[in-house]
């Protein structure tokens, strides 16, 4: 009798042994999966990061761009208003 209990509590044990297993490998499988859309997200923000640095340098490089042209148009408009003056002076 105490070997067939012993055999039954082995046998339990071994069950139990394997369907803790199945779940650690079911936990492993999962681990896999997380890791690897971990690694994709960091990817995506790294490019999506990448991406906002690059429009962020163009819209400065635009700012700077439109701020000299409008210098350049303010100079102008001076130059042609001081003529304009000139010529007023000239032919009165």
């Amino acid at each position: 009798m105490a070997e067939a209990n012993a055999a039954e509590d082995l046998a339990q044990r071994v069950q139990g042994l394997e369907v803790e297993a199945k779940r650690a490998a079911e936990l492993d499988v999962q681990y896999d999966e997380q890791a690897t859309a971990l690694e994709r997200e960091t990817k995506k923000r790294q490019e999506l990061e990448d991406m906002l640095s690059r429009i962020e340098k163009h819209f400065k490089a635009e700012q700077t761009t439109r701020r000299k042209a409008e210098e350049d148009l303010r100079s102008l408009q001076d130059a042609l208003e001081s003529m304009h003056q000139r010529n007023k002076v000239c032919t009165v």
